[in-house]
């Protein structure tokens, strides 16, 4: 029998150069799965992560999708975090991990690019005007929900490449590209 035991760390800085005197960079640290402290976000923020091992994955009490939520077998990556109170959020990890949430959102390029590899929530953006969203993707499944009650942009297919046309407007997404038993596939996301 195996018993997986989970230590981390919390660490809350004052953020220099983010948002308000009052925003803070929260800090988290461990190795293997645990679940993490009740926190909340006063303003949008950016997660970053690292992990030693080959699976990194955050969910809430085991739902996946969910604001903020990643599954990736990358060292490394991105999601977002919109303002809100978060609690029950579970790392399941092999390896060290760190976690780095800071106030502010990730900045959007012209054109609007994404990319990742595995599945994570993307930064809000909007769309003045009509635009093509063009997708490519190494792995064997591509999924793209929107994180609000539109259906515009959604995706989900197993080519490694698609595009799909986006009407003006705000648009949040969660991308996946985490097939069960398979490598993750790397994923990009470019709007023309």
């Amino acid at each position: 029998m195996l018993v997986a035991v989970g230590l981390a760390t919390v660490t809350l800085l004052a953020a220099s150069g983010y948002g308000s005197a009052g925003t803070r960079v929260i800090r988290f640290k461990g190795h293997g799965p645990i679940v993490l402290p009740h926190f909340r976000l006063t303003t949008p923020s950016t997660m970053s992560w690292t992990n030693s091992g080959s699976f990194f994955e955050i969910t809430n009490a085991g739902v996946y999708p969910c604001e903020g939520s990643v599954d990736s077998q990358a060292g490394h990556g991105t999601s977002y975090y919109p303002a809100d109170r978060y609690q029950d959020l579970r790392v399941a990890a092999i390896g060290d991990w760190t976690i780095t949430i800071r106030p502010g959102v990730e900045r959007i390029g012209t054109p609007v690019r994404f990319s990742g590899s595995g599945g994570r929530m993307l930064p809000p953006f909007v769309l003045l005007r009509a635009k093509m969203m063009y997708w490519t993707n190494t792995g064997s499944v591509f999924q793209i929900y929107p994180a609000d009650k539109s259906t515009a942009g959604t995706v989900s297919t197993e080519y490694t490449h698609g595009m799909t046309r986006l009407p003006a407007g705000r648009y949040r997404f969660f991308v996946n590209a985490s097939a069960p038993d398979e490598p993750d596939g790397h994923w990009q996301i470019v709007l023309r």
